[in-house]
């Protein structure tokens, strides 16, 4: 607290009951904003959940014929890019005096960058490292999600309001794995490695990869449909 507020008395913090949770949760549930909120996030997640987590080896190495390495080192650049740029996007939030501006930056950026990557596959490898870590970059307000999470309810709930949304945040990925594994297969030749497992070709790894910056394209509209909470709560 504030110096001039540590003479006074500390606040007593009640523990929810459970019906009290149980109402809160209805309550968050029927937030419009809070669904919108957790479909933004869980889109614009799409680049760590898809890509970093699961297909970017892959991809980088079937696509630019990279190294195990430097495929490795392509996406450890991105996610440098989002652990910088996630220190930076809640001071540039207070900047800009909106929740919303950096997401709307972010996502709309971020949708251009991967569009460059995966649309011209012939980009040089340096280039391509620096793509990574810009894409990295624009993806760090995404943490604003669970802040606009917290001001859109009361704060004796903002911990329930946060782990509502990253609920909604990890389905993202439940739900995309299985998309992309399968828009993988609708470009599939039928080949096989010696191994057993299926040979995809590089083009085949572009289109199901494309779901990204569709996706992030998609967060960006929505996020103009959210209500800015930027010192309003």
């Amino acid at each position: 607290k504030p110096a001039q507020q540590n003479d006074q008395a500390p606040e007593t913090v009640k523990t929810l009951s459970f019906r009290q949770l149980k109402n809160d949760l209805w309550i968050m549930m029927k937030n419009r904003q809070m669904w919108t909120i957790g479909i933004v996030g869980a889109l614009f997640y799409l680049p760590a959940s898809v890509f970093l987590d699961v297909w970017g080896l892959t991809y980088l190495k079937n696509v630019y014929h990279l190294s195990p390495n430097a495929a490795a080192f392509g996406v450890s650049t991105m996610l440098a890019g989002w652990i910088f740029s996630s220190f930076a996007a809640g001071t540039l939030s207070d900047l800009f005096g909106s929740r919303k501006i950096p997401l709307l930056i972010g996502t709309f950026s971020a949708a251009l960058v991967a569009s460059l990557i995966m649309f011209f596959p012939g980009i040089p490898k340096v280039a391509l490292y620096v793509l990574l870590f810009i894409f990295g970059i624009f993806c760090g307000p995404h943490h604003l999600c669970f802040t606009l999470s917290k001001e859109n309810n009361a704060q004796a709930v903002s911990g329930t309001a946060i782990a509502f949304v990253n609920f909604l945040i990890m389905m993202g990925g439940f739900i995309f794995h299985p998309v992309v594994g399968k828009l993988l297969d609708l470009g599939w030749k039928g080949t096989f490695a010696a191994s057993g497992a299926p040979v995809y070709a590089g083009s085949d790894y572009t289109m199901a990869l494309t779901i990204i910056p569709i996706g992030l394209l998609i967060a960006g509209i929505l996020t103009l449909t959210i209500k800015e909470t930027y010192q309003k709560h």
